[in-house]
């Protein structure tokens, strides 16, 4: 199978090499994913990979504390995490470790805490981070799978969203319930997606363009398929190598699709909010980790059961439809059981 599809290239080489060099800001990207099993972790490693191999400097911001994770992904889990440069205990420099040119902070345990702070508190936290954090090109957000997430508001707001789908029953279901769910909470109109893992590229394609047309008819959001990252056995096996796919086996069919997309990435026109620098985007983070607190405290009594099926796409499914609903659903999309994996 051929690599990735890239909709709406760079036809100026020229003009598309001076994005690349120019000083645009810092860029945030963050990866979503309707359920677990998505390939959002590995997207987010060797998309980075590709990045660095450019000369970007890159960050991943993982949330996730389960095993898969980004360090599980390189071979090194944290010693240090953002928790403990929250707590004063070392400098946000010292709690991001590098490898494979990547740098990573892990950073489940401090987004909690940081709901705990005061305003003042936070508002000093943020200068003092910002202080100790080395600059980077680009941010690569991976993010908690569905919408458990705590960045949520900081995603709507600040930063580039990619939408991660395998060609499954399951994941274009999930998909287009967090979809749904996102745009209910916060108004977003728009995505990005990536398709991950996929087979049968025609198959895949008939698939999406029955997702958007869903979301297009009946919840006015616009779809935009940012390519298809083929299956391929290498992803898995430079996983337990520790290593990027670009490093292990830089001649998979995968590897060459992640460095079109890398340079892709580098290429999104920018939006306004977009031309930050790091100290911006921290101070960004610990915003909307208050956001999330009074979020929740309203959430508190008469309305808890609603905003519960909001966040939770799956529940929502089955909260608000029977299970025939749902059948007509998946195959108003083309999604029969028989599908599988595509």
């Amino acid at each position: 199978m051929e690599g990735c599809i890239l909709l709406n290239p760079v036809h100026d080489q020229a003009d598309g090499l001076r994005r690349l060099l120019g000083k645009g800001g810092l860029r945030v990207l963050r990866l979503n994913s309707g359920r677990r099993g998505m390939g959002k972790t590995s997207v987010a490693v060797n998309l980075a990979a590709a990045m660095v191999a450019k000369g970007r400097e890159v960050l991943i911001l993982d949330e996730n504390g389960a095993q898969g994770n980004v360090g599980d992904n390189l071979g090194q889990r944290a010693r240090r995490d953002l928790l403990d440069a929250v707590r004063g205990e070392c400098g946000l420099d010292q709690v991001i470790h590098r490898v494979a040119g990547i740098s990573i902070l892990a950073a489940t345990r401090g987004l909690s805490e940081l709901k705990q702070l005061s305003h003042d508190a936070r508002l000093a936290l943020g200068d003092a981070l910002a202080m100790a954090c080395p600059q980077y090109d680009v941010i690569i957000i991976d993010s908690i799978a569905g919408t458990g997430s705590g960045l949520l508001p900081l995603a709507v707001a600040e930063q580039e969203e990619l939408l991660v789908v395998s060609g499954s029953v399951a994941g274009i279901t999930d998909a287009y319930a967090f979809i749904k769910a996102i745009a209910g909470e916060y108004g977003k109109r728009r995505y990005r997606v990536l398709m991950s893992r996929i087979r049968n590229q025609p198959q895949a394609q008939a698939m999406f363009d029955n997702m958007a047309g869903a979301a297009h008819r009946y919840l006015g959001i616009e779809l935009e398929l940012m390519g298809m990252i083929p299956f391929d056995e290498k992803l898995k096996r430079a996983s337990s190598l520790g290593q990027p796919l670009l490093a292990a086996f830089p001649d998979a069919p995968a590897a060459a699709t992640f460095r079109q997309l890398g340079l892709a990435v580098t290429e999104w026109p920018r939006t306004a909010d977009s031309n930050g620098d790091m100290c911006g985007f921290l101070h960004g983070l610990i915003r909307c980790s208050a956001v999330q607190l009074s979020g929740s405290e309203a959430g508190q009594g008469a309305n808890s059961a609603s905003t519960a099926a909001r966040f939770e796409p799956r529940k929502a499914i089955h909260a608000h439809s029977t299970i025939d609903n749902r059948r007509r659903f998946q195959h108003s999309m083309g999604l029969q059981q028989g599908f599988g994996a595509v």
